[in-house]
């Protein structure tokens, strides 16, 4: 999921999957790309989506959103039901320390290197219960199985060395570490 905010004069446009999106000045959006279905949600302000060969669906609501499936359909926007849309809301919000765009960060941070992956999957359980989604990623280094538990998506390595800090100094944590983008995983 990505979080957009367009400021400054003028409209920005701009490209998600087949979707064409316009957001006026002082607007923030959040997307999510799943395999079903891309999701534009509006948080403030207001835009315009459309898919190919069709006209814009209005967006000026805050907590508003429009679907568009994947498959047949793909690029077909359609208004969520307001329901379903207050539901999401929480999903838009911003995690205190996390990142908020995960557009080609490559570095990472790592928290703990387990042998048994059902531990690393508890461990990354304990965090999410904490504010913080961290994912399992397995390797194996010299013929062993390792299993790790990481935060994705830094652009760049102070990005990743901020957050690793910021991360031990809330939840008590010793031996966080940032894995560059060209890391040994095998």
């Amino acid at each position: 999921a990505q979080l957009y905010t367009a400021a400054g004069a003028g409209d920005w446009r701009m490209r998600i999957g087949p979707l064409i999106s316009r957001i006026n000045a002082e607007s923030d959006i959040w997307t999510e790309s799943g395999e079903q279905a891309q999701i534009i949600y509006l948080l403030e302000g207001s835009a315009q989506v459309n898919g190919p060969r069709q006209q814009p669906q209005i967006l000026s609501l805050p907590q508003t959103a429009v679907i568009s499936p994947r498959g047949k359909n793909v690029g077909k926007v359609t208004i969520i039901d307001r329901e379903t849309s207050n539901s999401w809301y929480k999903k838009t919000q911003l995690v205190v320390n996390q990142p908020t765009q995960k557009i080609g960060g490559d570095w990472r941070v790592v928290v703990s290197s387990l042998s048994e992956r059902q531990s690393a999957l508890n461990y990354a359980k304990t965090l999410a219960d904490k504010g913080y989604d961290a994912e399992v990623e397995s390797a194996n280094i010299k013929g062993k199985n390792v299993h790790r538990v990481v935060f994705t998506g830094f652009a760049i390595r102070s990005q990743a060395r901020a957050f690793a800090d910021k991360l031990s100094a809330d939840l008590n944590l010793s031996g966080a570490w940032v894995m560059p983008p060209d890391y040994l995983m095998e």
